[in-house]
């Protein structure tokens, strides 16, 4: 592309907008990828030149901002927009000619790509594209491909492959000129690999009901497979093993609230089969104890410590996938009360989860919600780590399947009830409690705390399990 053919006077601060388009497979439309924002002129100089030479950089999400108006418009006015994960973009800036130059190859490191350096997430995405059939098809393979699905005249490679391409871009443009190009869904930005494996971060639960203060509450996560892949067994690689991806959160958040439970945990990768009936099952559970300085603890009730396994304080289910990929989120469900209700998680092996699922099942009486109770778990695909997984969404349409959205919003606000440290203050002298969580003997009674609770809670939670024919979760400590 030839710029100031008439050699007017340009403003040397003048900025490129590259928007990248592209026809997505999947739902077959245009959408749009990215943006790039490029300044052609290095105006630090006492004379402004032209940056001279080959460039790569990164596709962010999005537009930049316009409120100063497009003539004050940075090259640096994206940096804040998230980055597309492996997505880049080489460009050159030279002089004009009346022939073309050939592009050097990248592997000259003709490129200034330094802000490019492909992280640790990248890395596993690259191999991921490398491993696939299709990494070694051109973009003619794919036209052609795309051909023989709309069965459309099949065309060779070059000019007439490259004016079908290029027509076949500007009538999808047209088409969608009445509305928006949508944007690249990022939710679905990878097939799903079980080797790879998903992503799940227990966030938080909101507004348990009363009777449960003065507890000390986990969560007990594992997959249910669909119908298609309940049958089906682990790999010779011990991926998709239900029982071997069950996991238990550990890190309690002792600032939190005992109603509203927020955990520590980093996340956990799961290698469940893909099935677009999977789905994700979460119980808690919540001990009543009362802590005794020193590391002992003893049942509130008076009566033995226990854990039943289909008498959860709380339980619910999300989706896992969607379109060959891993629905990636952070899912805002409701909490429903005990018993696990087998009928219903076996409505969502057969049909998926869904906010349909969650009204009819709440309209029938098959499930009983806790009012305004609320769980957020995240999950994304296993290729990336928190840090550099695209931009997340949030679904929360199980929620208003079964009460308005301002319900479940009034216990962040209210913040109802003790948090989980008054446990460890309860039988300190007025000196300690007055000291508070700042106090010389509080972070010694917070750890035996901790420790004593955790063992406590798992140790009954195995005995439970083998005690109903099933393995214990391996690698948890135990009393």
């Amino acid at each position: 592309m030839t710029l100031n053919k008439d050699r007017v006077i340009i403003n040397p601060d003048m900025v490129i907008m590259l928007r990248v388009y592209c026809y997505e497979d999947l739902n077959s439309q245009m959408v749009v990828v990215g943006t790039t924002l490029v300044g052609p002129f290095d105006s630090t100089k006492a004379k402004p030149v032209l940056r001279v030479g080959g460039h790569q950089q990164r596709i962010r999400v999005g537009l930049p901002s316009f409120e100063g108006g497009v003539s004050n418009l940075l090259p640096t006015d994206m940096d804040r927009n998230p980055v597309i994960p492996g997505l880049t973009l080489l460009y050159r800036l030279l002089p004009h000619t009346e022939s073309a130059v050939a592009a050097p190859e990248y592997e000259t490191r003709y490129y200034h790509s330094e802000p490019c350096e492909p992280g640790e997430s990248e890395i596993r995405l690259f191999r991921h594209y490398l491993s696939r059939d299709t990494a070694s098809m051109t973009v003619g393979d794919w036209c052609r491909q795309l051909q023989d699905r709309e069965q459309m005249p099949q065309y060779v490679d070059g000019p007439h492959l490259q004016s079908w391409m290029e027509k076949m871009l500007e009538a999808k443009k047209e088409k969608d000129k009445k509305s928006p190009v949508p944007d690249l869904d990022l939710q679905k930005f990878i097939h799903y690999d079980i080797q790879v494996g998903v992503s799940v971060l227990l966030e938080q639960a909101f507004g348990l009901p009363v009777y449960l203060d003065n507890r000390f509450t986990l969560a007990v996560v594992e997959y249910l497979p669909g119908k298609s892949t309940k049958d089906t067994p682990a790999t010779a690689d011990g991926y998709g093993d239900r029982e071997a991806d069950r996991f238990v959160t550990q890190k309690l958040d002792l600032n939190s609230l005992q109603r509203s439970p927020n955990w520590m945990d980093p996340p956990t990768t799961i290698h469940p089969h893909y099935d677009n009936q999977a789905a994700l099952l979460v119980r808690l559970y919540s001990l009543p104890l009362e802590y005794k300085l020193g590391g002992r603890l003893v049942p509130r009730d008076g009566a033995e410590f226990s854990l039943s396994l289909d008498q959860p304080s709380a339980w619910t289910v999300l989706q896992l996938f969607e379109k060959k990929s891993v629905y990636c989120g952070t899912h805002a469900v409701p909490l429903l009360k005990p018993p696990v209700d087998s009928s219903f998680t076996g409505l969502a092996q057969r049909a998926g989860v869904s906010p349909k699922l969650f009204t009819m099942a709440n309209t029938k009486g098959i499930i009983k919600p806790h009012d305004m109770a609320s769980l957020e778990v995240t999950i994304w695909d296993g290729t990336f780590t928190s840090e550099e997984c695209p931009p997340i969404k949030r679904f929360d349409g199980a929620l208003s399947a079964i009460q308005p959205l301002e319900k479940y919003a009034k216990p962040k606000v209210q913040k109802a009830g003790p948090p989980v440290s008054a446990l460890v203050f309860e039988n300190m002298t007025d000196e300690q409690k007055q000291a508070g969580i700042a106090g010389p003997d509080y972070d010694v009674e917070k750890q035996a705390f901790e420790a004593s609770a955790v063992r406590k809670f798992n140790t009954l939670l195995n005995k439970s399990l083998v005690a109903d024919g099933k393995p214990a979760i391996r690698g948890i400590p135990e009393e």
